[in-house]
């Protein structure tokens, strides 16, 4: 468990982001629910005293996006290879650093 909340830290911390969460990283093996289903999403929101319209999610598979779109939220895939299809309600970047434009 601790490696995986490293992996999300340092993802963060890549992107210029980790000042923003303030030690705010949830998993969905502590949460217990797994994607489709946006529970992982709405308890995040509801633990950070966010409504699900005030937040974005990164996510890198179609099930991830489906989750996002589901709890409300805007939803980013993240396809560094380029490999996925676009999904309409979701915006695509294909490096990290584009993170920040695409959610502000």
């Amino acid at each position: 468990m601790k490696q995986l909340l490293h992996k999300i830290d340092r993802a963060l911390s890549t992107t210029g982001l980790s000042n923003h969460f303030n030690g705010n990283i949830f998993s969905s093996y502590v949460i217990g629910s797994w994607k489709p289903d946006p529970g992982i999403f709405l308890h995040a929101a509801q633990k950070m005293g966010f409504k699900p319209h005030e937040c974005a999610v990164v996510e890198d598979s179609h099930v991830g996006i489906a989750a996002a779109k589901s709890a409300g939220m805007l939803s980013v895939l993240y396809d560094p290879d380029g490999i996925h299809e676009s999904i309409e309600s979701a915006r695509k970047i294909r490096h990290m650093r584009q993170l920040k434009s695409a959610i502000i």
